[in-house]
């Protein structure tokens, strides 16, 4: 039975070193704390409970070990993004207020979803980001513009060939948080 997500769990040092997620009461170990592996976890557990899914046991998550991967990462894809922004948001030579606008709209999206191949980052998981923004305490039209901000990412990635397209359409689904509407 799916459920209502409430919030967006955290994720914790656990007292073996372990990184850890607290999620209906019970802790998920993850992995050594701070690794790729973890953080992979992490965003699928995520994933998981912002789309109202039961989350995947641990022991049948460890008979699936975690593969190198070479696509391109979410982190990736900001940071040539931000690097190209630096270049862009310009105005008589002095950066415009949009690069600390877009550092800040981008925390979330790495918090959560830093080591997530691109092509595997959908609505499910901007719907995440969105839902740390507003629980960060971000008003309903600041979330809205961060969100675009974030998705404003992907067209880049995509004309500089980083990017699937498809990835690209699938985030185009998400809709704006509208007034006196609760989000999920």
């Amino acid at each position: 039975m799916a459920r209502k997500m409430n919030s967006i769990p955290s994720y914790f040092r656990h007292s073996s070193g372990q990184a850890r997620v607290r999620v209906d009461g019970r802790d998920i170990l993850l992995g050594p704390y701070d690794s790729k592996e973890s953080r992979i976890r992490y965003a699928e557990i995520v994933a998981q409970v912002v789309s109202g899914q039961a989350v995947e046991t641990p022991t049948a998550k460890k008979k699936q070990p975690v593969q190198a991967d070479s696509r391109l990462t979410v982190n990736e894809l900001v940071a040539g993004y931000l690097s190209w922004a630096d270049g862009h948001f310009v105005k008589n030579g002095t950066p415009t207020s949009e690069i600390h606008c877009l550092k800040s709209a981008v925390k979330p999206l790495i918090e959560l979803f830093e080591f997530t191949a691109c092509d595997a980052f959908g609505p499910v998981a901007l719907k995440a980001v969105r839902e740390q923004m507003v629980q960060s305490g971000w008003c309903r039209k600041t979330c809205n513009k961060n969100t675009g901000r974030v998705r404003s990412i992907f067209p880049w990635g995509v004309e500089n060939e980083m990017v699937d397209v498809s990835t690209l359409q699938k985030l185009q689904a998400v809709a704006r948080l509208l007034a006196g509407h609760t989000w999920s």
